[in-house]
């Protein structure tokens, strides 16, 4: 019974992602080629004359006072994804070890505050392989590497291989991926989170271009096998704004993890979405 629904979970995942992926429109890449390699110029803004001076000193007054208290508000709400989680788990920032897959020895989770609870690490790597496709013709196949240490500073790397196919035989295809600099500002058996920062870039025949990211990402350990996971990237791609979300819903064994989930990314105006799978390793 167990096993029965864990398959009929896994099973609304891939149902309910693949109903909700959106149909992408074709030569979506060619499109994300464009923009990122044409400079596109901004609105100008166009400011109308000034009415009565004392009623717009007044205006002035409660715009700066609001406008005060909206940026409080905004720095307030934007910064707390990075002070929140570790008051609220009790992070102190000391080392954490790593076993050599989560839940090890039946323990809770991942990370490990003490080595003499199961055999440990200084570091953990994870490398994971996948497919993702938007039913409409666009598919990918990319490889990531994680790479965490006991001092909580690592590497996060992704490649790639977009490959967008047309009614008329012919195809398009370019490579994209990111290098990040990461730290783990907070973590517990249970949950860890990362942020840094690093480059974007793209590859084709036409040449090579990069731009800025900021990375967020997260693994949550709620029992065993389950390995829930999720990583935002926002940045700059050439010329073009990037931004990328992807969320999986993972089971693993002794280090092997079968994972599903949702993946997306816009990139000037060019969306792609795709039902991911894959595999993960842990060691």
């Amino acid at each position: 019974m167990k096993r029965l629904a864990t398959r009929q979970v896994l099973a609304s995942i891939f149902l309910g992602v693949l109903l909700t992926a959106p149909l992408i429109a074709q030569d979506t890449l060619q499109t994300l080629r464009t923009d990122v390699r044409t400079r596109t110029p901004g609105n100008e803004v166009k400011r109308g004359a000034s009415r009565d001076p004392e009623a717009d000193s007044a205006e002035d007054f409660f715009s700066d006072s609001f406008d005060r208290f909206l940026g409080n508000s905004v720095i307030f709400a934007v910064t707390s994804p990075f002070w929140a989680p570790p008051w609220l788990m009790g992070d102190d920032g000391t080392p954490g070890y790593f076993p050599n897959y989560p839940y090890q020895s039946n323990h809770p989770g991942y990370v490990i505050p003490s080595p003499s609870l199961v055999e440990t690490n200084y570091y953990g790597i994870r490398l994971r392989g996948e497919y993702g496709d938007d039913f409409s013709g666009l598919s990918r196949s990319s490889g990531h590497l994680l790479f965490d240490t006991v001092w909580r500073w690592g590497i996060d790397s992704e490649v790639t291989y977009r490959h967008e196919a047309f009614d008329d035989a012919t195809r398009d295809e370019m490579w994209t991926g990111d290098v990040n600099i990461v730290r783990a500002f907070s973590q517990n058996e249970r949950l860890q989170l990362r942020a840094g920062l690093g480059i974007n870039w793209l590859e084709d025949r036409a040449g090579s271009d990069f731009g800025f990211n900021f990375t967020y990402a997260g693994d949550f350990f709620p029992r065993d096998p389950w390995i829930l996971s999720t990583e935002l990237d926002c940045g700059r791609l050439g010329n073009a704004s990037l931004f990328h979300v992807r969320s999986t819903v993972g089971m693993q064994f002794r280090g092997f993890e079968v994972y599903a989930g949702y993946d997306y990314l816009d990139v000037g105006r060019a969306e792609i979405g795709n039902v991911i799978s894959g595999i993960r390793l842990w060691f």
